[in-house]
C-alpha cells in the first residue's frame, strides 16, 4: 500500500482503488470560475499528487475545448481566452497516461 491507501503496481498505481474519493480526490459536478472564492476550482488540489495525469474537456458538440498533461487544477472555464457559456461539459481523466481514461463525467459551468 502507498501513502494514500492504494496498491502499488508500477504499471498502474491506482489499480486497486475502486473510486477516486477513497484516495482523497474530489471532483465536483459544478464549477463557477467567477472569482468569488466559492466553487472557483473544478477539482481539488489532489491532482498535484498525480503529476503524470492528462485531462480532456469537451463541449456538448464533442469539440475538445481543453487538454492538459500534468493538470494542476488551473482550467479557468475559458476556450481560446474567451469565457465559455454556462452549460454542461464532459471530461475524461487519465491519472497515469496509459492511454485509457480512468475517470469520466459531466461538469456544469456557471457564470
Amino acid at each position: 500500500m502507498d501513502e494514500i491507501g492504494c496498491g502499488v503496481n508500477p504499471t498502474d498505481p491506482l489499480s486497486v482503488c475502486d473510486d477516486y474519493a477513497s484516495i482523497g480526490l474530489e471532483i465536483t459536478d459544478f464549477f463557477s470560475p467567477n472569482g468569488d472564492g466559492i466553487n472557483d476550482q473544478w477539482a481539488d488540489d489532489a491532482f498535484i499528487r498525480y503529476n503524470d495525469n492528462e485531462v480532456w474537456i469537451y463541449n456538448r458538440s464533442g469539440q475538445l475545448i481543453f487538454n492538459q498533461v500534468n493538470y494542476q487544477n488551473d482550467w479557468s472555464g475559458k476556450f481560446k481566452n474567451e469565457d465559455l457559456p454556462e452549460g454542461s461539459y464532459y471530461y475524461l481523466i487519465d491519472f497515469n497516461r496509459n492511454g485509457s481514461p480512468d475517470y469520466q463525467g459531466v461538469i456544469y459551468l456557471a457564470r
